[in-house]
């Protein structure tokens, strides 16, 4: 309702000049009678309600005088600025956690965050820039990286905190940390990896630095199993291989059996050959 009648008015100022409005105190607005209440038996002898004003039948000179804008008041007349909209988003970290509890699909998750990083990033360039028009070219893969990326530092800061905060502040792990044979580090980007002596090897950087996840956490769940189907439903050995190109999982073994047993469609990779009782020998020649 708010927007119909904010549409209404700028379209009421755009057509009116500034100029042919007049200042009508709050006493005499009929408009107040409304908003402020009356009650049915003075309804029918307040003239103001029915007839408006009572000078507005007179001629235009007899009208009051109308107050004088003083030197602070000058920016009035300069022009009415253009309505500025406001939306209200959550935080970056609140539209993550939201997402991850909305899709238990890793695939939509990386789809979906995109639009909405780009659709706040238009917000807050349009309101800088009034000359933007709001078009936009298809999501790239860089986006989708960097999707993965937030998603993945946002659990990373949610389930292992108090290691993180550790290595930040150049302290040992603790002696019950899960992470303490992993040789940790925090990389450019904020994400927590597994560290070692892979730096030399012919292998991609995720690949001698996966990045570390918990076990308990949806996200890792919906990982293994994204992972799963997209290589043919793999046997646990091989999926844990192409698991840790990418992430180092916590005690993935136990999640793996886990998503063998969730995922109800798992093909049986032991193929027998069929029983079949041959009613008649080849003859020789």
């Amino acid at each position: 309702a708010k927007g119909k009648v904010a549409n209404r008015t700028s379209e009421i100022l755009d057509l009116i000049p500034w100029n042919s409005w007049r200042y009508v105190p709050t006493k005499e607005s009929p408009a107040d009678i409304s908003s402020r209440g009356v009650s049915p038996k003075d309804l029918p002898d307040c003239r103001l309600w029915w007839e408006g004003l009572p000078y507005l039948s007179s001629p235009e000179d007899d009208w009051p005088k109308q107050p004088v804008l003083k030197d602070s008041d000058q920016h009035v007349l300069k022009g009415r600025k253009k309505p500025t909209f406001v939306f209200s988003v959550f935080l970056k970290n609140d539209i993550i956690g939201a997402l991850i509890e909305k899709y238990s699909s890793y695939t939509k998750l990386i789809y979906v965050l995109p639009f909405c990083i780009r659709f706040i990033n238009n917000c807050k360039v349009g309101k800088a820039n009034e000359h933007f028009t709001g078009k936009t070219r298809p999501l790239t893969s860089t986006k989708r990286i960097l999707a993965d990326n937030l998603i993945v530092s946002y659990v990373q800061n949610v389930s292992l905190n108090e290691d993180i905060s550790c290595i930040k502040e150049n302290k040992q792990l603790s002696k019950n940390s899960t992470l303490l044979s992993l040789c940790p580090f925090i990389d450019q980007d904020g994400l927590l990896r597994v560290g070692g002596r892979l730096q030399n090897a012919p292998l991609h950087y995720n690949a001698k630095h996966p990045a570390i996840l918990p076990n308990e956490h949806k996200l890792s769940n919906s990982i293994v199993q994204y992972c799963h189907i997209l290589n043919l439903h793999a046997g646990g050995n091989v999926l844990m291989g192409i698991l840790r190109h990418t992430y180092w999982i916590i005690n993935v073994k136990k999640l793996i059996r886990n998503v063998f047993i969730i995922v109800s469609y798992a093909v049986d990779l032991k193929v027998t050959c069929p029983n079949k009782n041959w009613e008649n020998s080849l003859k020789i020649d």
